[in-house]
């Protein structure tokens, strides 16, 4: 009669040692989706930013274009 409650008490931990660990890795996750919603705030900020440095970044391939022209030149030259 001993032998038969060791076996119930040996498989309750066991049950009870896998419900913590669900629990830590909920509250866990939580914790990281806080921290991202902390570093978005901060990259919004420095997206307009970057948006306006794409906008020069326009002309300057129209430069690029203007030494093309002069290379022309220098072979009519020739």
């Amino acid at each position: 009669k001993k032998a038969a409650p060791s076996p119930k008490k040996a498989k309750a931990p066991a049950k009870q040692t896998a419900k913590p660990k669900e629990k830590a890795e909920k509250k866990k996750k939580p914790a990281a989706k806080k921290s991202t919603g902390a570093m978005k705030k901060v990259a919004k900020p420095k997206s307009p930013k970057k948006a306006k440095a794409t906008k020069p970044k326009a002309p300057k391939p129209k430069k690029l274009k203007t030494p093309k022209k002069a290379a022309p030149k220098k072979a009519s030259k020739k």
